[in-house]
């Protein structure tokens, strides 16, 4: 019954994750950012969980933040692919994904004796923030840069 929900979950995520691209159709990577700061918090709050129904709430939280973020940044990479190239980046992104979580399985069965089921969540949520967090600086650099190269052109 949990895993129909999660999917459904996803669903709303994706739909989510679509109406905010329309909405926000010149700030994709803030919707993106956003969409995975919130992912990070709900997994830091599921981790947290002791309770049944807190745990499957803030579950179907992270089902429906995964499919917002999912789809966000497919839809960044799809826009900022070539044509020619999209197949080959589309299959990158995919084994990088599949090593990810083939690295991630290897480190949490090492980590899962020291940590448990709690402190890996937390350290998942940790770690997922951050990276959210040092894009969101780069991408605020980057757009600086490119802002002001524009001044000094003209």
């Amino acid at each position: 019954m949990i895993s129909a929900f999660s999917f459904l979950a996803v669903i709303a995520g994706n739909y989510f994750a679509e109406h905010l691209m329309e909405k926000f159709s010149n700030k994709w990577w803030s919707v993106y950012n956003g969409c995975r700061m919130v992912f990070a918090l709900c997994i830091y709050i599921f981790s947290v969980q002791n309770g049944s129904k807190g745990f499957i709430a803030c579950y179907m939280f992270v089902y429906m933040m995964l499919g917002a973020g999912n789809t966000t940044e497919t839809i960044l990479i799809n826009s900022m692919t070539p044509d020619s190239m999209r197949a080959s980046i589309l299959s990158m992104n995919s084994l990088v994904l599949q090593i990810g979580s083939f690295c991630a399985s290897i480190f949490s069965s090492f980590a899962i004796l020291k940590i448990q089921y709690s402190g890996l969540w937390c350290a998942a949520a940790i770690l997922l923030g951050g990276c959210a967090i040092i894009v969101t600086f780069i991408i605020e650099i980057k757009l600086k840069m490119e802002k002001s190269e524009k001044v000094m052109q003209q």
